[in-house]
């Protein structure tokens, strides 16, 4: 009868356990990041615009929005459903590929007028900006800007 009864309190605790690991991955969701050739392509077949994040390694705002406004389970859905995200360092030398035009990223930054990180820079599939903003954005003020645009509302 013990024996019964510690094989079903396993069960019940591996059960238990794994529930709970499916339950934490869905709480933790992330930001999918595009290249911004990816991106283009997709907004091109779809109706999304593009958003670019423009970061540098050293950026104090950057990182604070990776821990903030970037992690909210409202703000990671609102970007996965209405945008392809793209993340830019402005002073990387990576190569990237836009409109067919391969360039840097710090390139491609200074092509945009990326100079001041954070920005957020909204794009057509064609390249053209539709709107940007430069600055720290709170998780609140971020969600209500996703959602104003995303509605054209801004």
């Amino acid at each position: 009868m013990w024996n019964v009864l510690f094989k079903s309190l396993g069960l019940l605790i591996v059960a238990a356990t794994v529930l709970s690991g499916l339950v934490n991955a869905q709480d933790t969701r992330e930001i999918s990041w595009y290249t911004l050739e990816e991106a283009q392509e997709k907004s091109l077949e779809s109706d999304k615009d593009i958003m670019v994040f423009a970061v540098t390694e050293w950026c104090v705002y950057c990182k604070a929005m990776d821990k903030e406004a970037f992690v909210d389970p409202d703000i990671v859905s609102l970007i996965a459903e209405r945008f392809y995200p793209v993340r830019v360092d402005i002073e990387s030398d990576r190569t990237v590929t836009f409109n067919g035009e391969k360039m840097t990223e710090s390139q491609f930054a200074e092509k945009y007028q990326l100079r001041i990180p954070p920005k957020t820079l909204f794009l057509s599939s064609g390249g053209e900006v539709l709107f940007d903003y430069t600055g720290y954005i709170s998780e609140e003020a971020f969600s209500q800007l996703l959602t104003a645009w995303s509605e054209r509302e801004i």
